[in-house]
């Protein structure tokens, strides 16, 4: 009789503490539904608690945005877990309102949940597979079981884990990610914030105070780009080299038709990982001035800019990543931090040394830059977009002209040569000014050598420079100038003799003839024509 009734009481004991330890874990994932209600919407099915302390959420369903332009992420499970076995109990004690400092929550099933996020992310990726540009010249219809039985597959549902922790003591919160498609695709990334205070967060000047001190992307690829790449060929009736090159092109007509053209450096590095697998590595070392919480009103190309970004396959050397742009962009507004607050050069030093795979703690850093914005810029009317071409590297240190290869000049170039003192071939590549001392400007990966994005592409140029003793060879053609004195002298060449050349400039009353001595003559520029002839 009293062992019976002790395992009755042992049982109502039990399931007491079960219900109040569900009751428990409900009530955090109430708590933590109301805290990112500004930001978005969670539901869910239920919560319970586990074995280990986490949080189980049953079917979550997180919405982001407003009507029309929402993402609804879904999960089949999720687990949120704080940091240490009796987290759960602390956060309910505390009654500040806001998320744990650290947060850690792995999903099963994690999808998107809306049809239009759907069509546009398919694009870019395999929804299943998560695999880069899946599909991409391989028809139209989208990979499915079926084809990835084909291939040897069985896809197994994916495991996901999305973390941060926030350092209060110096507004710093790390947030990072592992999305897992086992046999497919792996992505993972991290970032590192400075500035962010949650408890200000609907202060807009504290949310331009937030500053992004490191970013990085992998793509990890298991094999399962060559099994689509010979899938596809069979398919197509091809060869997997013929498939590829196919592909890639494919890929790059998707980019130009959202106006982005990559370098031929981006074009072979992702060459390489289609054809060969393994991992690409992007990373970003943002400038200490820019506002991520204005990056809507940044022009693509000066963002990318901002962001400083590389790009490498496994251990290879990193690369900039160069896109070009077809249309050009007028700023919604000029963003213009606050001089008075912006980082020393103490503190950016400390924050370029925070680069990832150093193994280091996060040192608490000043008061974070803040940011004011000026007032709206009227929009001016853009020109024609300009062709895209490859950017190929400027050459500091002019060499002697040549009669045979004429060189290319903007009609306001300065003439006078460089001169560096070294051969042409020896000579160092041109560049922008250098960063100040300790910025994030630039990606030191080799000794004594630092890569930068190109500058902005120059205006087409409107003239060729010609050697002085072929200018009697264009009798009749457009002509300038460029004597000794700095003047430069427009107009039609009439004739050309030993000592002197003549010239038919526009004048008040018509067209006069100027005599201009060779010897007086530093350059000659030939025009160059449109396509139109003018």
């Amino acid at each position: 009789m009293k062992l019976r009734n002790l395992t009755l009481l042992s049982a109502v004991i039990l399931a007491g503490g079960a219900f109040a330890l569900n009751l428990a874990a409900r009530s955090a994932a109430q708590r933590i539904s109301a805290v990112v209600a500004p930001l978005a919407k969670l539901d869910f099915d239920g919560a319970g608690i586990s074995l280990n302390g986490s949080i189980r959420l049953d079917s979550p369903q997180l919405t982001l945005g407003n009507e029309p332009d929402q993402t609804r992420l879904r999960a089949d499970v999720a687990y949120l877990k704080g940091s240490g076995l009796v987290w759960l109990v602390g956060y309910l004690m505390d009654d500040a309102g806001s998320l744990p400092e650290s947060l850690s929550i792995s999903m099963r099933g994690f999808k998107l949940a809306d049809d239009s996020t759907m069509t546009s992310l398919s694009r870019w990726m395999g929804l299943s597979s998560r695999a880069l540009f899946e599909n991409a010249g391989c028809g139209s219809d989208a990979l499915g079981a079926k084809d990835y039985a084909k291939m040897g597959l069985s896809p197994e549902v994916s495991t996901d884990r999305l973390s941060y922790r926030y350092d209060p003591t110096g507004n710093r919160l790390e947030i990072s990610f592992d999305l897992d498609s086992p046999g497919m695709a792996r992505w993972q990334g991290a970032t590192e914030l400075k500035g962010f205070d949650p408890s200000r967060w609907s202060d807009e000047r504290a949310r331009q105070a937030v500053r992004v001190v490191r970013a990085n992307l992998s793509y990890s690829d298991p094999g399962f780009l060559g099994r689509r790449n010979r899938f596809c060929a069979n398919w197509l009736g091809i060869n997997a080299d013929q498939f590829v090159t196919q592909h890639v092109d494919a890929v790059k007509s998707i980019l130009a038709s959202h106006g982005i053209k990559p370098s031929d450096d981006l074009v072979s590095l992702y060459h390489r990982i289609v054809s060969r697998g393994g991992t690409l590595n992007v990373s970003s070392l943002p400038k200490s001035d820019w506002i991520p919480a204005e990056w809507t009103a940044y022009p693509r190309q000066d963002l990318l800019r901002q962001l400083n970004v590389t790009a490498r396959l496994e251990d290879a050397p990193p690369i900039m990543l160069d896109l070009s742009f077809s249309q050009p962009e007028v700023p919604l507004y000029r963003v213009t931090p606050d001089p008075e607050v912006l980082p020393t050069a103490e503190e950016t030093t400390q924050t370029a040394a925070q680069q990832p795979g150093v193994e280091n703690k996060i040192e608490t850093a000043p008061p974070p830059a803040v940011a004011t914005l000026e007032k709206p810029v009227a929009a001016v009317d853009a020109k024609p977009a300009p062709a895209i071409t490859s950017a190929e590297p400027s050459k500091a240190g002019s060499a002697s002209v040549q009669a045979s290869e004429p060189a290319v000049v903007d009609e306001k170039a300065t003439t006078d040569a460089v001169k560096t003192g070294d051969e042409p071939a020896k000579a160092p590549v041109a560049s922008s000014e250098p960063p100040p001392p300790g910025s994030t400007l630039a990606l030191v990966w080799k000794p004594g050598e630092i890569q930068r994005l190109p500058p902005p592409e120059s205006p087409k140029p409107t003239h060729l420079v010609i050697p002085t003793t072929q200018i009697a060879a264009h009798v009749g053609q457009r002509i300038q100038l460029l004597t000794e004195g700095g003047r430069r002298v427009d107009g039609e060449l009439k004739s050309v003799d030993a000592t002197t050349v003549i010239l038919l400039v526009e004048a008040s009353s018509g067209r006069a003839e100027l005599s201009v001595p060779l010897t007086q003559i530093r350059e000659a520029r030939l025009r160059v024509k449109n396509r139109d002839g003018s």
